[in-house]
């Protein structure tokens, strides 16, 4: 007497029969195997994450411009600045005919000069770096959002170096429209000079024009004639001219004679006509 096939043998001959089925079954074998081992996959990093992983220490600045060096908090406050800065012996005669400082080192077009910061570090707060990460893996209008859900848990001073962090990479339009919402968290008349070039990152033309005329208010004056030429950037005619006029009330007079070659590069014939008028006006004249 034949045996009496089981039921999976029964189920398998019919599959024979039926190409299509047993071609759909394979499938959904597949697919249930493979979601088993995605989930087995995600207990096993849960698990470890919880028991076994180790955070690393959270960088500072995730910008690829390069930070400032942090200060230590082991250091005292007296500490003396590096020695080790460049300097220009030779000092201009500025350009109204004052005498400038002796204490400020006035430096060369063609090798600017490094000016040690007496001024307390401009650190990047924790609810800052903890935003950064937030924003990371966003760009363009979704960045912009975000930032936007972010403001209010943003510190209520930001400075210079955080604004640039919390902008990013962002360019054009989206860049401008962060910087719009990134201000109302911090005080007119605050942001290093310095920084600025941060702030404003790759932009050109009618761009930079743009986003220096959102920050320009928030610049701490004066600034001087080598910290409005990097703001500048590299523009050159109309928009050379057109980035000026929101900063140059703020420049520390008066100006040298490097300094103004600095401001008035890239322009000529109206355009440094113009720029001169937006430099000096009617109320500055030259010996």
């Amino acid at each position: 007497m034949a045996e009496k096939p089981t039921r999976v043998q029964l189920f398998f001959r019919r599959l024979q029969n039926h190409p299509i089925i047993a071609v759909l079954f394979i499938v959904c074998l597949i697919v249930i195997t493979a979601a088993s081992f995605t989930d087995a996959i995600d207990k096993l990093m849960y698990f470890s994450h919880k028991y076994i992983y180790v955070p690393p220490v959270q960088e500072q600045l995730h910008s690829p411009v390069p930070p400032q060096a942090v200060v230590s908090k082991v250091v005292k406050k007296s500490a003396v600045p590096p020695a080790s800065f460049e300097t220009d012996v030779h000092k201009e005669e500025p350009l109204t005919g004052s005498v400038s400082s002796a204490a400020t080192p006035v430096s060369t077009y063609d090798k600017p000069v490094s000016v040690p910061d007496t001024k307390p570090p401009r650190k990047v707060r924790q609810s800052v770096s903890i935003a950064t990460s937030a924003l990371r893996s966003e760009t363009t209008s979704d960045r912009v959002r975000s930032v936007r859900a972010l403001l209010m848990s943003l510190p209520k001073y930001l400075n210079a170096k955080e604004i640039a962090l919390l902008a990013g990479s962002e360019t054009t339009r989206h860049r401008e429209q962060i910087l719009e919402l990134l201000v109302k968290r911090t005080k007119l008349g605050s942001l290093e000079p310095e920084d600025i070039p941060l702030v404003l990152g790759t932009e050109t033309t009618n761009n930079r024009v743009d986003c220096i005329g959102i920050i320009a208010p928030f610049i701490r004056p004066p600034i001087t004639g080598e910290q409005a030429a990097a703001i500048l950037g590299s523009e050159t005619t109309s928009h050379r001219v057109a980035c000026l006029k929101p900063i140059a009330p703020l420049l520390k007079r008066p100006l040298s004679n490097s300094d103004v070659t600095r401001i008035l590069r890239g322009t000529s014939t109206s355009d440094r006509t113009e720029a001169v008028k937006v430099l000096f006006g009617k109320a500055q004249s030259i010996d």
